[in-house]
Parts: C-alpha cells; structure tokens; sequence
C-alpha cells in the first residue's frame, strides 16, 4: 500500500485546520499547460498587470483565482484570436484556423460552433459574451460548451511557507504593522534622505532631504498611512521591481491585500497575496487542476510543465 505524500499530508492538513506559518492560497493562470514552479524569470510576460506590487500572485479565496483564470484566459484568447483572424472572421474561418490555438482554447472554440456562436453573427461577439462572469446563465449551452469555458487555463492550489504577519499589509496603517516591516519602513526614510537620491525629494512635498525624512517617518512609519503608502513611496523611488527588491533585502517577503469582495465590510475577509522574486522557494504546489472549483481538486493533475508565467 502506497504511503501518503508530504504535499497530501499537508493539504489535508490545511484542510483541517488554521496554520499561522503557512498560508493555503490559489493561483489561476491563462496558460494551457501546468508549471511545476515559479520562476521570476517569467513575471512581467504574461497577462497579469501587477497591479498591488511586482511578484507572484494568488488568493485566499479560490473564488477569486478561479475569476483571475477566466478573466486572464479571456484576454489570451482575445489575444490569440486577433493574431489568427480578423475581428469580423465568420464561423467557417475561426473553424479553418482553428489549429492554431491552443488545446483548451480548440476544445472550446469548437463547442462555441457546436452551440452555433451563442446566436450572434460573429464569433468574436460569441466569445466576449461567453466569457463574462456569467456568460452562459440563461443560455441554452450543453454541457460540453459549459466544461470547455471552465477548463480554459489551468488553476494550483498552494502552501506558502511564509506566515501572513510577515508580509507588507496594503490595508493597514504602517504604525500597526510588525517590528521587522517597521524597520524596512525606517530604511525606506534613511533613502528619502540620502543627498544621493536628490531626485526623490519631492515626495511628501519637500525639497529638503531632512524635510522629507522627517515627513516620511511622521506620515508613514509612526502616523496613520497605509501599507499602500509605504509601497507607493517606495516605487517613486526605485520602481516596482527595485521596491520589491529593497523590502526583500530587509526581510519583507511579499504583500498582503483585501480582495475586491472584502473591501468596505465586516468579517468575513479574504486577501490576495504577492510573494516577492527570490521567495520562490517558499511556494508548494499542492494540486494542478484545469479550474479553481473545489470538486476538481480531488482529481487534480499531476504533470509538469514549463515556469510561471504571472
């Protein structure tokens, strides 16, 4: 009889109770193939916009990633599409060339001719009006077309070995984070008022570099501006990549933020998460599964593939 896995072992120990070392999160990529890690040689090149900070993102709640993988699997699409085809292509076209998109992106272009484009006179519109949230309610879609939409892209279910109070709250004033993210904040005020970054001076205001320091250390480490201050002052400085790079270096591992569904209400609250390039080796993958829906994950993938690509 086989023993179980170290990855297994720990999933069903997430399952079944809170880790405050380890974060369980999800990650929905628009890729056809599944990756076997993550590789900061790929952030930047995919479809992600890195809106919160420059690094490997996921999500607390699967629901979340599972919008993440529609949303960005509908942009490669729409991507593929346009480097294939007109706009205006006809069905007989899209159906021509359709070799040249990918697996999953085949399977459900088919179904969308199978199910005669939704009604509308251009496949373009068809596949902009299926990959909505809710595209298909109310449409009389089989369940081959229904299974394809969901198997665009492909979805993880993850370990973070990092402990959450580690990371850089977006949320939350500077003043109530940990001692450590204090401490990368004061290095961030030590920046602002070095002579050799005189270009940097206007932040806050001031001309002075002792001025800025000064409001730097007020506003942002000992008054009530966010972790969102800190980050944004951080990137005028050095850019998204050097900002992650400089709290990365201060023992600042990644960040934290409040999902778009959690913003302005009560418990209970979810948060995405952004790991920083060179924390790559704190990510498990525990599944691989063609879509973020929990009765997937019990028949999750196993194969390799190439790096991430978010």
């Amino acid at each position: 009889m086989g023993g179980v896995s170290k990855l297994d072992s720990l999933a069903a120990r997430l399952a079944g109770e809170a880790n405050p070392s380890v974060i369980r999160a999800y990650h929905g990529s628009p890729r056809p193939e599944h990756f076997s890690k993550f590789d900061s040689g790929f952030l930047g090149t995919g479809q992600g916009a890195e809106t919160y900070a420059h690094g490997h993102y996921s999500a607390q709640n699967p629901a979340v990633a599972e919008d993440y993988r529609r949303s960005l699997s509908y942009g490669k699409l729409k991507s593929d599409f346009l480097d294939a085809l007109p706009q205006d292509a006809d069905p007989g076209e899209v159906v021509e060339s359709i070799a040249s998109f990918d697996p999953r992106q085949q399977r459900f272009l088919q179904a969308m001719n199978d199910n005669d484009w939704l009604g509308y006179d251009y496949p373009s519109q068809a596949i902009t009006a299926a990959m909505r949230r809710d595209g298909l309610s109310g449409v009389d879609a089989t369940d081959e077309l229904v299974d394809a939409r969901k198997n665009l892209g492909t979805g993880y279910e993850l370990a973070i070995d990092i402990p959450e109070h580690a990371l850089l709250d977006w949320d939350s004033p500077a003043r109530s984070q940990s001692k450590q993210m204090l401490s990368a904040f004061d290095d961030v005020g030590s920046r602002v008022a070095n002579p050799d970054e005189h270009k940097f001076f206007h932040i806050g205001g001031y001309k002075d570099p002792q001025m800025a320091a000064q409001w730097h250390n007020h506003n942002l480490t000992r008054g009530n501006r966010s972790g969102q201050d800190v980050w944004q002052t951080m990137v005028s400085m050095h850019g998204p990549r050097g900002a992650a790079d400089r709290l990365f270096s201060q023992g600042v591992p990644g960040v934290r933020y409040l999902d778009s569904g959690s913003r302005g209400v009560s418990e209970p609250q979810t948060r995405n998460f952004v790991v920083f390039p060179g924390a790559e080796d704190a990510i498990r993958i525990l599944r691989k599964f063609g879509w973020l829906a929990p009765a997937a994950a019990a028949e999750a993938a196993t194969m390799g593939g190439e790096p991430n690509r978010r």
